[in-house]
């Protein structure tokens, strides 16, 4: 043992580093949990700051709470609905920065904002439309929002999205589980914070982030995931639909499950469950020493449901028939989407570039002069989709035939 006794001079300044929460001196008492947060920015107030929060104690006139909503009207005073019995609170916040704002909503209320457990930031189009650059910079800074916040986008104010809400206790995990719903349907890929940040920093690829809106059923709003917004650089460029998202999430290898409905001339309407996905780009050469990329797609397919009125049944010399035009649909639209992206946006969200650079960096170099912003030479570049499928299951009712 005598060996050893230098360990506690050793081990004495790395537990006295060890500080924890101890630089922190905010009781629970004093925060508000924030769930779910949105900016906006208004004409006349600068930055808008929505958030679901919840409070340790109900916020009512007699306690730090009564200050919201009263001064709503006011620029910096956040707005409140009425105070909420399960101790949860809708309010907005303004400040000319994002850290005005909530500087602002911590005076008027007592509470000290705590991001580290929300679920998600919204970003309103009067935002992403003038530049993502004018937010990121506080999420840089502050080790309070953590670098695995998902981050969405709605076509109108994010304040909408983020006060959206009733006393369910479910409200406040709606934007969690839409979320969830969509990767697992392939309507959206989760977009993190560090994510967003990088991209932006790099520049070399462009940004898509999910869309969140809300639909009427019966009397309730709920949360739906409508689609992808596509950037170039910082700056929003427009939004895709829920299908061509699907496509996107085809061609960047992101598809751990897709719905897709095909038609066959001899069993009719086929819906199919891709139950696996690979997608492969490679950038080549041909024999003029010409650049092309290929986009090559591997799925397997689950054969769900066959609807015809002439009481067909699923035999195996069905399968290539199926397999021909599942590929077929799939090479369509995936072309098509890139196409879009490429031709009217000018954008590279797949990520050619750095594909290229990558694979080949003596061509990028020459094609792109070391420009990673570049893009106009995608639009001189052929790039192929293929798609191959097998039928992998047929479900019990085949089974038993």
């Amino acid at each position: 043992m005598k060996r050893f006794w230098f360990l506690p001079l050793f081990l004495l300044p790395i537990l006295l580093m060890l500080t924890g929460c101890a630089n922190d001196d905010v009781g629970i008492a004093q925060r508000a949990v924030v769930q779910r947060f949105g900016i906006d920015w208004d004409e006349e107030k600068g930055f808008a700051v929505s958030m679901y929060i919840i409070t340790p104690d109900k916020l009512s006139p007699a306690g730090g709470g009564g200050g919201g909503g009263g001064g709503g009207e006011e620029s910096g005073q956040p707005e409140s609905d009425k105070p909420e019995s399960n101790g949860k609170d809708k309010l907005i916040s303004y400040g000319k920065t994002l850290y005005d704002a909530i500087k602002n909503f911590e005076n008027v209320l007592q509470l000290k904002p705590y991001f580290s457990h929300a679920e998600a930031l919204v970003i309103g189009d009067s935002v992403s439309k003038e530049s993502l650059n004018l937010i990121t910079d506080i999420f840089d800074r502050n080790n309070d929002f953590r670098p695995s916040l998902s981050i969405f986008c709605t076509n109108g104010k994010a304040s909408d999205i983020v006060l959206l809400g009733d006393d369910k206790p479910s409200a406040s995990d709606r934007a969690e589980t839409v979320a969830q719903l969509g990767n697992d349907n392939a309507q959206m890929s989760s977009t993190f914070l560090y994510k967003v940040i990088d991209l932006l920093r790099d520049g070399a690829q462009d940004l898509f982030i999910p869309v969140l809106s809300t639909e009427k059923h019966g009397k309730q709003d709920i949360l739906v995931v409508n689609g992808t917004a596509l950037f170039r650089g910082d700056k929003l460029v427009d939004y895709i639909s829920p299908e061509e998202t699907r496509n996107l999430l085809f061609a960047k290898d992101l598809v751990s499950h897709a719905d897709v409905v095909i038609e066959n001339e001899e069993l009719g309407l086929v819906s199919l469950s891709t139950t696996k996905s690979q997608t492969k780009i490679t950038a080549e050469l041909d024999e003029n020493n010409k650049l092309f990329f290929k986009v090559k797609i591997d799925s397997a397919l689950s054969v769900e449901e066959i609807v015809n009125t002439k009481g067909v049944v699923l035999h195996e010399n069905h399968y290539q028939g199926i397999q021909d035009a599942y590929n077929k649909q799939i090479e369509e639209q995936v072309s098509a989407l890139i196409h879009k992206m490429i031709f009217e946006y000018d954008v590279d969200t797949i990520g050619f570039s750095n594909l290229l650079w990558a694979q080949k960096p003596k061509v990028w170099k020459s094609i792109t002069g070391g420009d990673v912003k570049k893009r106009e030479w995608l639009q001189e570049v052929p790039i192929y989709v293929e798609c191959h499928s097998k039928v992998t299951d047929v479900g019990l009712a085949a089974q038993k035939r």
